[in-house]
């Protein structure tokens, strides 16, 4: 899932906006909705940036090292 969430921030902005998040995702076999992503940004983006980094992502997930 890391190596997805780096390949979905080409930019290396650290900030994943919401069709990153859906690629990110679907690229580790997990598919959301755009509703589903929509929401999971909303409740994770605390700071209103617009997105959330990788790291944010992973630990909502779980995944988180």
């Amino acid at each position: 899932m890391r190596s997805a969430l780096v390949a979905a921030d080409p930019s290396g902005s650290g900030q994943l906006c919401d069709d990153a998040i859906a690629a990110a995702l679907s690229a580790g076999g997990v598919h959301f909705t755009q509703h589903q992503v929509v929401a999971l940004r909303r409740r994770l983006d605390r700071g209103r940036a617009g997105g959330v980094t990788s790291e944010e992502l992973l630990a909502a997930l779980g995944l988180a090292s």
